[in-house]
């Protein structure tokens, strides 16, 4: 019942932890209480991270996408900070900001900053 989106904004990492952390302990809430649909994006300086992600960041983003999690992170601030090949090798999907939240609203996602 419901959807969520997480928008991770912070290049901090002890944030973004705390962002993939909830993502995480969302997913294994029990199926009656857990969102329809819960997705991660990454966006602003968070996806200048991708590239440097330390390693409990990257094991947290391989969980959340083994349970099935959508990760994504901004086509056009992948493409800016020259991230591309970090992206794909943390299998994240790029997609357009613009439409991503768009969506989000259209949708009724609940929407949670980091």
């Amino acid at each position: 019942m419901g959807k969520l989106g997480i928008m991770i904004a912070s290049d901090t990492p002890q944030r973004v932890r705390v962002a993939l952390s909830l993502a995480l302990h969302t997913a294994e809430l029990p199926e009656a209480e857990r969102p329809d649909n819960l997705e991660v994006f990454f966006f602003a300086e968070s996806t200048a991270l991708l590239a440097s992600a330390p390693d409990d960041v990257r094991q947290m983003m391989q969980e959340l996408r083994q349970r099935g999690i959508l990760l994504e992170a901004c086509t056009n601030l992948v493409k800016s900070y020259q991230v591309e090949d970090a992206a794909r090798a943390l299998d994240i999907a790029l997609l357009m900001a613009n439409q991503t939240f768009s969506r989000w609203a259209r949708e009724g996602y609940a929407i949670l900053s980091f």
